[in-house]
């Protein structure tokens, strides 16, 4: 990523942004909340990057020794924090936040540190960087990259500038698809309503070939818990338990295209607003096998079953139920 200008979305963002770097008015600490893949890290390294480049405009130059050390990560002016463990620990922050931070910069007019996963740093890693938060030096910027930042302590959120990063819109996911992976309008458009306003799924998905084993499986065990007998429904949701959560989410993001298909055809007999045409035999047989009512049933519990995974709950019982839920209301 060279420019502000290569990011996609999140332009008010990267304007405020910009605005302070042009007035001198850069603020010590900012917090960058979203879900994954929607840009955070993309706009944090571009604007670490212009905040030491030479020409000292908006925009990175891309050609000054700043910028080049920075794109070839030997900037040593830029720390990038690194953790091992599942938490980053105090250990992590000590090492290298706070043995670097009062030290000031070389050849440049800040020292930035980028905390990727800021939100899993445990509670004495929050207190450790909280010291610093609290008096930092006039050539400190601190980049805390969230996807929940309300696990961060207040007194540290209230020492941040926050940015909100919403998912990006569906077009600006297949323009992107279509520009830059070289997809077609079709594919796009298919990749796009899973990807979830997320360049980095998007990125993903169109990667490997477990997007399209994961729409398989879906797709099989839909069928299969419409039809199959409850010892057999019992047996699949144990087998779910098993998954790898990218798996379960894939699968779960899945169903509810199939049920929103479902429901489309459904109320219009018309595959061409099918988002999934080329299952548009499955979506077909799908459709005849449930009632209006019932598809709007089994899309409420898709919306609890992944509410409550997300608050880690039971696999296990919230997949049996989801999968009574697509039984009992098949005909």
């Amino acid at each position: 990523m060279n420019a502000f200008t290569d990011i996609v979305g999140h332009k008010n963002i990267i304007n405020a942004l910009k605005h302070a770097v042009k007035n001198g008015s850069t603020a010590h600490a900012y917090i960058f909340d979203g879900p994954v893949g929607v840009g955070k890290k993309s706009v944090a390294a571009t604007f670490a990057k212009v905040l030491n480049c030479e020409r000292g405009e908006s925009e990175p130059c891309n050609r000054c020794k700043s910028c080049l050390t920075f794109d070839a990560g030997t900037n040593v002016n830029y720390y990038g924090i690194t953790h091992e463990k599942k938490n980053i620990t105090v250990g992590d922050i000590r090492t290298q936040i706070n043995a670097n931070v009062s030290y000031p910069p070389q050849n440049g007019k800040y020292k930035v540190f980028t905390v990727p996963d800021a939100d899993l740093m445990n509670i004495e890693a929050q207190n450790a960087l909280l010291k610093t938060l609290e008096e930092p030096p006039e050539y400190v910027v601190f980049l805390l990259i969230c996807t929940n930042y309300k696990r961060l302590l207040h007194t540290i959120i209230s020492r941040c500038m926050i940015y909100k990063f919403m998912p990006l819109a569906s077009s600006d996911v297949i323009n992107y698809a279509v520009e830059n992976l070289k997809l077609t309008s079709e594919s796009a458009s298919l990749y796009a309503r899973y990807a979830s306003g997320s360049i980095g799924k998007l990125k993903s998905m169109t990667g490997s070939e477990e997007f399209s084993e994961i729409r398989s499986r879906a797709f099989n065990l839909f069928s299969n818990s419409e039809t199959s007998d409850i010892v057999t429904v019992y047996s699949m949701a144990e087998d779910m338990k098993k998954y790898e959560s990218n798996i379960l989410n894939g699968v779960l993001d899945t169903f509810f295209s199939i049920v929103r298909d479902a429901i489309v055809y459904k109320q219009t007999g018309n595959i061409k607003y099918v988002m999934q045409s080329d299952m548009a035999n499955e979506i077909k047989e799908i459709s005849f096998r449930h009632e209006l009512e019932g598809l709007f049933v089994i899309f409420d519990e898709l919306y609890k079953v992944k509410k409550r995974l997300s608050a880690n709950g039971d696999v296990a019982l919230l997949t049996e139920s989801l999968l009574m839920t697509i039984k009992e209301n098949s005909k």
